[in-house]
């Protein structure tokens, strides 16, 4: 499939526009912003971000106000080797990984460079991930994370917290709670305090989970470092399968509950799949001046 799709592109890439094409996806209320069969150029531009660990055109393309909005940037490339994406927050710092990102990218896959088998494979940052579209929604299957610290005590603002410290490709700390009404109130009072706690080094997602085991559902509630309170965050659902691992039965469908929607989770002994709708918000054109040199430094 990636031999097929970069034959694709590099023959169309001869007769690309000046103007950039970008798409806006939104799956469970996370927009996203792509673009695709970009210049050497941009794509030069792109790397020294990521080497950075900051992107000063995406935080620009998406500001809700003076640019197009959205939680975040991907940006992606075909070549021998395969496709690689890249996701930079609202804020313009490198994201890593992106779940719900991730997904967005596979539904664009499926519309604008479908394959029979609507499987798609590709690297997110350093991670490998793979897309298919399933019973119309959308699924990212990636391998479980890692348990950096299952208790992990931090006081912030007079208030101490104890959770797990997870790893997915990004840092994510998961406190449980006992209501949602909870969880939102934690998320909006301490939230970035949390997130940009000295005890996370490179900052951290923070979550906070309400457990039903008996009715095999479970909900979410999430901010973002580099986002803020967000409706949806795909990779902490992935941490959160991570820390529940021993708990819960492989091929056996779980609800996750979101502020956004409802996602569902799968476990295999090998990795965790997420689905989910994706819908396909627009298609615009960047002017060629967005990319020139001299503008984007």
């Amino acid at each position: 499939m990636q031999r097929c799709m970069y034959i694709f592109l590099r023959t169309n890439m001869k007769n690309f526009p000046p103007d950039h094409t970008i798409y806006k996806y939104h799956s469970l209320c996370n927009d996203v912003l792509i673009i695709d069969c970009i210049s050497d150029q941009w794509w030069a531009y792109i790397q020294d971000c990521v080497s950075a660990g900051y992107c000063s055109k995406a935080s620009q393309l998406l500001h809700r106000h003076s640019g197009i909005g959205a939680d975040c940037l991907i940006v992606w490339r075909c070549d021998e080797q395969g496709i690689q994406a890249y996701v930079f927050n609202a804020d313009g710092s490198y994201g890593q990984i992106c779940i719900n990102g991730a997904r967005c990218l596979v539904a664009h896959f499926d519309r604008h460079y479908k394959n029979t088998t609507h499987v798609y494979e590709f690297r997110m940052g350093s991670h490998t991930l793979c897309g298919a579209l399933h019973q119309n929604t959308y699924g990212i299957s990636l391998g479980y994370g890692q348990i950096l610290a299952d208790s992990l005590a931090i006081c912030t603002d007079n208030t101490t917290f104890s959770g797990s410290f997870v790893d997915v490709g990004n840092p994510h700390y998961i406190v449980r709670v006992d209501s949602v009404d909870e969880a939102l109130r934690y998320a909006q009072t301490y939230g970035l305090a949390l997130s940009t706690h000295q005890t996370f080094s490179a900052g951290a997602n923070i979550s906070f989970l309400v457990e039903d085991f008996a009715l095999g559902a479970f909900s979410l509630i999430t901010y973002e470092r580099g986002c803020g309170l967000t409706y949806a965050c795909g990779s902490a659902v992935c941490a959160t399968a991570t820390l529940l691992r021993e708990s819960l039965l492989d091929n056996k469908m779980y609800k996750f509950q979101l502020r956004g929607g409802d996602c569902s989770v799968m476990l295999s002994c090998d990795y965790v799949s997420v689905y989910a709708p994706v819908c396909e918000i627009m298609q615009g054109k960047i002017s060629s001046d967005c990319f020139s040199q001299t503008y984007i430094k």
